[in-house]
């Protein structure tokens, strides 16, 4: 420990200013001899409050001048240096290298007596043996200079802290500093013209003098972040410079050739240090980590301990891995520092309001988890409400538990106090009036969106929720930034009412006005991960995959966000397709597109791209469902790439037609290869059995005893189920490539060769 602060005082002006001045006592001007020196503890031992008046002061003794008051208490080594050198020396003997460092900055007694130089050879030589895989010490520096090197963490120049070293110049520089103590090539090249006695790189061209300095020098390329100047740049140590002139100037019968060999000898031996010290640096470094990670465990296991013994066992098992290390990380907790019981207190009151959110968090995900099975009834029931055997595509189109749990009477239901079950049917005489209610509230303010994108001269008397033009897409099948999403349909037409069943009208982005604060919301926002009710967590990747796992919450269906996702120019290059069929866009409905179901088309822009002439060409053939899809908008064509259409004349419809029945009957296929890859079926005579094409051929087979072929696809055994944005792209019937020869069979003789023939009515 360094010696105690002391404080001049001068004792007659204190005695003057406890007693009245009179003309035989001395002021502190007028005292003769220096000014002693004491502790500040003496100092206030010696000045005393002036006496009152009806107490009469003792009279003190007068201190003797040139003493030195020093108060000296056990356990300090304050007396150290008094010490005989001897022995002073034999203490030391067992000391390390670093607690000679440490003890040479305690005062200036101890840096003098540390760093004698008849010393260096025995004290610290002595230390650095006793130090365990210490790397050794070059040649040209000295004990205690090495010892700096490998301790000290701070700058040789500016003395800030935790400065790491670098290592080929064996010094430690700020990065600060290392621009002022350093020079680069070019003004390394100036500084020897200024200084050296020779200046041999002007017989030199630039890169030979480059090589040279390589040879003399380390040459530190630190990395800058700075995007005004280079991300490396070159930096050569001035004090090697200095060193490297005065030797060249010290010897004027040096020769160039071999003054650089005796420098890059040195510099080799300089490198493999360097190389030594950065390993036993990392060594240490690591070490260093490692227990205070380990003083951080223990105090964490501590905390932790401590926690649970307070109540909060619960919390902390809720928490979770995730949640255990966000705690760790607290400031409090993160200490290197043995947890005592002062301490104990602070981590309590600083973590107190983390473990009281996780308690809320807690309660509300024991609520919900309460009231998500309840919800899973409600999606099953209104799912017996409205599916029926044989199943059809059209009963997937119905509402989904989120429509209904904010009703008063369903909330009743679902929000009861208690962690009872409540069965399916226990709606069963609620829905019927709810679902009738709600499919009105829906087709009238569907009407009120769609309004705005259809002309106003249309006649009354036109459902516009019937007409064949009225489409919109999904969100999760549309593009992403104007790309096609992987494996997904970038513009897949979706009608009513099979819009009524899209999840995608039922979510809203994060960030919107969401009643978070009520527990039965946030729990009916995120009750179901799939649009089916009893979804397992195994399931979560696909369901994902499926779409219906969104990327905001769960809300009541609104019919504004169809604004979205209609737009003009998708109902323009529908309405080119019904003309296309002769019928008009604003009157033709679904009911007649339904007699044209036998008609094909084909898409003049793609088909004069085909060479019929080529052998395996082919022209692509399109339902009226999968026109409007190829001619729907993507990424940025506008809708002005597929808005000319033929009707496919009936010679050519018998390849057509056998064309789509191989691809349906590859569709169960194992190793299908068509249109049909991938697609997933819903079985019509089970209410809700889905699988894909070999699975729902063996189901077909063990539990319905049919034959799985082209016949089940078109009589409606098994559909594509329109409301799931992973199958609804097979809903509509793939567009079947035929080849070009049975095109050109039935032309005429006088007919063009490359375009598609003419269209029959």
């Amino acid at each position: 420990m360094p010696p105690r602060k002391k404080q001049r005082v001068d004792f007659d002006k204190a005695d003057s200013s406890s007693t009245p001045a009179g003309p035989s006592q001395p002021t502190g001007s007028q005292q003769d001899g220096p000014r002693r020196m004491v502790t500040r503890a003496a100092a206030r031992g010696v000045i005393q409050p002036q006496a009152s008046e009806n107490r009469v002061a003792k009279p003190k003794k007068k201190a003797t001048t040139n003493v030195i008051v020093r108060i000296q208490r056990r356990g300090r080594l304050q007396t150290l240096p008094d010490l005989p050198v001897e022995i002073q020396l034999e203490i030391y003997s067992y000391l390390e290298p670093r607690d000679l460092l440490l003890l040479s900055r305690l005062c200036k007694q101890f840096h003098a007596f540390f760093l004698s130089r008849h010393l260096n050879e025995s004290l610290w030589a002595q230390a650095r043996l006793n130090a365990v895989d210490l790397p050794p010490r070059p040649s040209f520096m000295s004990e205690p200079v090495f010892i700096r090197l490998l301790y000290s963490p701070y700058c040789q120049r500016c003395a800030c802290a935790n400065v790491k070293p670098i290592w080929g110049w064996l010094a430690r520089y700020c990065s600060k500093c290392v621009d002022d103590v350093s020079y680069d090539p070019e003004g390394v090249e100036y500084y020897f013209g200024q200084h050296a006695r020779e200046f041999v790189a002007r017989s030199y061209p630039w890169n030979l003098w480059y090589d040279y300095l390589k040879r003399m020098f380390y040459v530190y390329e630190p990395s800058n972040k700075n995007q005004n100047r280079h991300w490396y740049y070159r930096r050569v140590l001035l004090a090697n410079v200095k060193r490297v002139i005065a030797e060249w100037n010290a010897d004027r019968k040096m020769k160039w050739e071999p003054f650089v060999q005796a420098q890059e000898k040195r510099l080799r031996e300089q490198m493999k240090c360097a190389q030594q010290c950065e390993v036993w640096f990392k060594r240490q470094e690591d070490q260093r980590l490692a227990a205070l990670d380990a003083v951080r465990d223990t105090r964490f296991h501590d905390i932790v301990e401590r926690l649970k013994e307070s109540g909060w066992n619960e919390e902390l098992e809720f928490l979770g891995p995730k949640g255990l290390e966000k705690l760790s990380k607290m400031p409090l907790v993160r200490q290197a520092a043995k947890l005592t019981p002062k301490a104990w207190e602070n981590v309590r009151g600083r973590i107190d309001g983390f473990l009281t959110d996780t308690r809320r968090i807690l309660d509300e995900e024991k609520r919900e988890a309460v009231l998500r099975p309840r919800f899973a009834a409600l999606e099953t029931a209104i799912r017996a409400h409205y599916v029926r055997l044989p199943r059809t595509p059209d009963m997937e189109a119905r509402p989904h538990y989120i429509d209904f749990v904010y009703n008063k009477e369903c909330r009743a239901l679902l929000d009861a106090p208690g962690s009872h079950e409540v069965a399916p049917t226990a709606f069963d005489a609620l829905l019927p009036s709810l679902a009738k209610r709600w499919e009105a509230k829906q087709k009238k303010d569907i009407r009120a969106v769609l309004k705005g994108f259809f002309p106003r001269d249309i006649p009354k008397r036109v459902d516009l929720l019937n007409l064949a033009v009225t489409i919109t897409t999904c969100q999760h099948t549309s593009e992403s930034h104007g790309f096609p999403q992987p494996g997904r349909d970038p513009k897949c037409p979706v009608h009513f009412p099979a819009m009524l069943g899209h999840w995608c009208m039922r979510e809203k982005a994060y960030g919107e006005d969401l009643p978070f604060n009520d527990v039965y919301a946030c729990a009916a926002m995120r009750a179901l991960t799939s649009n089916e009710p009893d979804s397992d967590d195994e399931d979560d990747e696909a369901d994902e995959n499926d779409g219906s796992d969104s990327h905001g919450y769960r809300v009541p269906f609104h019919a504004k966000s169809l604004d979205t996702w209609i737009s003009r120019v998708r109902i323009s290059s529908a309405c080119r397709v019904v003309e296309a069929l002769g019928l008009d866009p604003m009157r033709a409905t679904m009911a007649d597109m339904r007699e044209c179901e036998n008609m094909r088309l084909l898409c003049i822009t793609c088909s004069q791209s085909v060479r019929s002439r080529e052998p395996n060409a082919c022209y692509t053939v399109h339902t009226w469902k999968s026109a409007i899809r190829h001619a729907m908008p993507s990424c940025g064509n506008g809708g002005n790439m597929h808005k000319t259409w033929k009707l496919v004349d009936k010679k050519a419809m018998s390849a057509v037609r056998e064309v789509e029945r191989q691809d349906a009957e590859d569709a169960f296929s194992t190793n299908s290869r068509g249109p049909y890859k991938g697609a997933e079926w819903c079985c019509s005579l089970c209410l809700d059995y889905s699988a894909t094409g070999p699975t729902m051929a063996t189901h077909l087979q063990i539990e319905h005893g049919i034959e799985p072929t082209a016949q089940c696809i078109e009589d409606g055994t098994v559909f594509a189920d329109p409301i799931s944005p992973k199958t609804q792209r097979y809903a509509i019937r793939p567009a079947a490539r035929v080849p070009a020869s049975a095109f050109m069979a039935s032309t005429t003789a006088g007919s063009r060769a490359n375009p598609p023939p003419d269209a029959a009515s």
